[in-house]
């Protein structure tokens, strides 16, 4: 056991040596601004199409997209297209997906509550044909969406 935390120390300290940080500007940050040369406010006016940029940016949608995929299945292409996503829902004004309502049902009742019977029948202690019945009251009455 000492020789692998030796080891570990080893490769951690190689890690270190090999480690290459690269400093990237915070958006909104001014120290970052400082060199940038910046345009008089009166050419900004005269510019028609010019957009004021938010400095907090929205990533409800993107969350979204990503809490619902397991890291381990995670890739650069993936985190990609679901930036891709986020930028087309904040252009297109989209609600996220966890803040969509849920679907209204014609019989009146609650959805997550017509959920959460139907997932306690599930979990009963009855026999194939008492568990086949349920399901079939559960397709018919809860699960119908009008």
């Amino acid at each position: 056991m000492l020789y692998n935390l030796l080891e570990a120390k080893r490769l951690y300290g190689t890690f270190k040596e090999n480690l290459n940080l690269i400093n990237v500007p915070v958006f909104g940050d001014k120290e970052s601004f400082s060199s940038v040369n910046v345009q008089p406010v009166t050419e900004l006016e005269n510019v028609p199409s010019a957009r004021f940029i938010k400095s907090e940016v929205d990533m409800r949608y993107y969350n979204d997209l990503m809490n619902c995929i397991p890291q381990e299945s995670v890739s650069v292409s993936l985190i990609m297209s679901c930036m891709l996503e986020q930028v087309i829902a904040t252009e297109e004004e989209k609600i996220s997906p966890s803040e969509e309502p849920p679907p209204t049902r014609s019989d009146g009742i609650h959805f997550y509550l017509a959920s959460y019977l139907a997932n306690t029948a599930n979990k009963l202690p009855l026999s194939e044909k008492e568990y086949n019945v349920n399901i079939q009251l559960i397709i018919e009455n809860f699960l119908h969406f009008g």
